[in-house]
């Protein structure tokens, strides 16, 4: 097994580049404490480089899209030399017996560090559905490559994200959109832009092989099951919620000492970029205080 760790006493892994990794990564490198942050994909970002559309929740960032918002993030990344490596997905953490962490990847290298940052984040839920030419898991761009011009859509799920693709969808020429929600949860905002007709109330059944929602044929179906957390294994102490999320202070702090976890895959907060950065600082700030610099 190839060795990784670069020998900095107290080295802190932050385990995503996501914005909470990122931010995180970013303030303890500016605060002086040693780092190193580790991504999965080509480039740090996350989610957001799946995201097409305009950003109209961050100050200063109205007219960027998500996807130009997670290059910028691995853009200053890299600019500021924050020392991360890209490409390096995580399989197992152990917990050292004289206290810090051992990372091991897929590919049979390991990382050691005193101190972990879960920034993994979510990912869509599936529901059990294979994305394909008519089938989308979650908004941005999967959906986005599919033309609905002409087309009869379904959208299953009854969150935010249902209604705003309901729009989307008609905006970009849906001949129908219809959403099938077991309870209708988004904000009344955009529940008054989605017409009570187009809305489906109540337990539903789906065949995706034969495109059917209810036995009613649709030409694309749109999942938007919301998201679930990105965990590896090896972490089996850590408290979770109901619903798998990571359970964290403001500081990130977990139940387990010297680990902690932010953003997303914390849920502590609204999930969004604002939010995930605020988390990622906090936890930088925290560990520059326990380690004393």
């Amino acid at each position: 097994m190839e060795e990784c760790a670069n020998g900095s006493p107290g080295l802190t892994l932050v385990l995503g580049g996501g914005p909470a990794g990122a931010a995180c990564a970013l303030w303890l490198h500016q605060l002086g404490c040693p780092v190193l942050l580790l991504e999965k994909s080509a480039q740090c970002g996350g989610l957001q480089q799946y995201s097409p559309y305009e950003n109209l929740w961050l100050p200063g960032l109205s007219h960027r899209k998500g996807e130009e918002v997670a290059f910028s993030i691995n853009a200053q990344l890299c600019e500021r030399g924050i020392p991360h490596r890209c490409g390096v997905t995580v399989q197992r953490v152990m917990q050292q017996a004289g206290g810090g962490v051992r990372l091991v990847t897929d590919a049979g290298a390991a990382f050691t560090g005193a101190i972990l940052v879960l920034a993994t984040g979510a990912r869509f839920r599936s529901g059990g559905f294979r994305p394909s030419d008519r089938l989308a898991i979650g908004p941005g761009k999967p959906i986005e490559a599919i033309d609905v011009k002409g087309r009869r859509v379904a959208v299953l799920g009854g969150g935010d994200n249902a209604c705003d693709q309901y729009l989307f969808a008609l905006n970009r020429g849906a001949s129908s959109c219809n959403i099938f929600a077991r309870h209708f949860r988004a904000q009344k905002k955009l529940r008054d832009l989605v017409p009570v007709e187009d809305i489906r109330i109540g337990s539903y059944s789906v065949d995706q092989d034969f495109m059917t929602v209810n036995a009613t044929p649709f030409d694309v179906i749109s999942v938007q099951y919301g998201y679930e957390p990105v965990v590896p294994d090896g972490l089996e102490d850590l408290q979770r919620n109901a619903e798998g999320f990571v359970l964290a202070d403001h500081w990130g702090q977990t139940n387990i000492d010297g680990i902690y976890a932010v953003g997303e895959v914390a849920q502590t907060f609204h999930p969004c970029v604002a939010t995930s950065f605020a988390h990622g600082i906090q936890a930088a700030k925290a560990i520059q205080r326990r380690l004393g610099l």
